[in-house]
């Protein structure tokens, strides 16, 4: 195999001598470890979603999630928006509707779409419940 002279390494440099420096591994630092977080949210002010729909078995004082709706209403995350072009240069935030609105929305009180099928005072789905077609009945 020929190789240019130009490409021929004249003084190739010698290993530096094994050192305390070079026996330590080198440090892999995780790409993920400074995004930022959402701050940790608290059992018992989390709502228990069974009992939002009327299935908690548990008794209040037991069940490690909160029972209270209307505090959880009031507290509750605002609903996912969108900015528009409010047609005159500027822009608004308007809620997005909820994909299972137009049927019944499983998540209920929970669901981050709530405003389009929310009573927001009583925690109410409005949506109707959604029955698996059964036939004729023949």
């Amino acid at each position: 195999l020929r190789v240019k002279p130009e490409y021929v390494l004249k003084n190739i440099p010698e290993e530096e001598p094994a050192g305390e420096d070079s026996r330590r591994p080198k440090v892999v630092f995780s790409k993920t470890k400074k995004r930022p977080r959402d701050p940790k949210i608290n059992n018992g002010d989390k709502l228990c979603f069974n009992y939002s729909k009327g299935k908690c078995k548990i008794e209040e004082g037991k069940c490690k999630f909160s029972h209270d709706l209307l505090g959880y209403l009031a507290t509750r995350p605002k609903d996912i928006e969108v900015e528009v072009d409010d047609g005159v240069g500027g822009t608004k935030l308007v809620p997005l509707p909820c994909p299972f609105a137009g049927g019944y929305c499983t998540y209920g009180i929970c669901c981050r779409f709530g405003s389009a099928h929310l009573n927001m005072e009583t925690g109410e789905n409005l949506g109707v419940p959604k029955c698996p077609d059964v036939g004729d009945g023949v």
